[in-house]
């Protein structure tokens, strides 16, 4: 999509061909499938590899980014800890020394 002034125009991405291999049985319940929507077996391919893509962008992208962001702060609360504790023992050290 493009915006020029005030208005959106919707540009077509120019289409490419795509090639896989697939197990004979899954092929022909692919092909019973698109012939139940009425649908050629490659426009159900594509509507089903984007809906994964839109589903991975717009639901698992965000969770595995929280995910992330909590690891990291729960690691980074972990070395301060780590990090105090070597404080504590090393000036223990040095007390028992005096």
């Amino acid at each position: 999509m493009v915006t020029n002034s005030n208005k959106e125009v919707f540009i077509m991405a120019r289409d490419v061909r795509v090639a896989f291999k697939l197990a004979e049985d899954k092929k022909e319940l692919l092909q019973q499938y698109a012939d139940s929507y009425g649908i050629t077996m490659s426009a159900l391919c594509a509507l089903i590899v984007g809906q994964w893509l839109h589903q991975q962008e717009n639901v698992a992208k965000p969770i595995l980014n929280s995910v992330t962001e909590v690891v990291r702060e729960t690691v980074r609360k972990e070395l301060e800890n780590e990090e105090s504790l070597e404080v504590l023992l090393r000036k223990a050290l040095e007390t028992d020394r005096k």
